[in-house]
């Protein structure tokens, strides 16, 4: 578990956890200690073991920002920052906001994207109703639509 490399987080490190259960059951494990990675990874380069210090951390904000990581000494070798574009503005994931995944949800969208590779790539290797046996891989109800753009349960509160 993560909290057995970065060590248990104080309550103000978990501000992004939403779920008040999610803490309790961080904090019921007990106090636990970083791991000292120069021990767990005795003949490892000093500066990995700076650079994945600087990452591994439980709050987010703490983390190393992928700037920061690029311009490591550890990772000098395949810095260029003439070829590093920057975002313009915060790239945002759809998936990031749909919530639990569960089978079923998944199994649909594997459905979705391999219909649409079809349709993409024309219908060669469909069978003969031109779904390339798609119907029946979507469960007992094909029909069901998917709303990527709806909020997902924690984007509501």
């Amino acid at each position: 578990m993560i909290v057995d490399m970065v060590g248990t987080p104080s309550e103000e490190q978990m501000w992004f956890i939403r779920k008040s259960a999610a803490k309790r059951v961080i904090l019921a494990m007990g106090h636990r200690p970083k791991a000292d990675y120069r021990k767990m990874f005795p003949h490892a380069n000093p500066e990995a073991i700076d650079l994945m210090d600087k990452m591994l951390r439980f709050d987010p904000s703490r983390r190393m920002t992928v700037d920061e990581a690029l311009q490591h000494p550890y990772l000098a070798d395949y810095h260029y920052p003439d070829d590093e574009p920057a975002a313009a503005s915060t790239v945002r994931f759809d998936f990031d906001r749909m919530g639990t995944l569960n089978k079923s949800f998944l199994q649909a969208r594997m459905v979705e994207e391999m219909r649409a590779h079809i349709e993409a790539h024309g219908k060669a290797a469909a069978d003969d109703d031109g779904d390339g046996g798609l119907a029946s891989a979507g469960g007992a109800d094909d029909s069901a639509e998917i709303d990527l753009s709806s909020k997902s349960p924690a984007d509501a509160s």
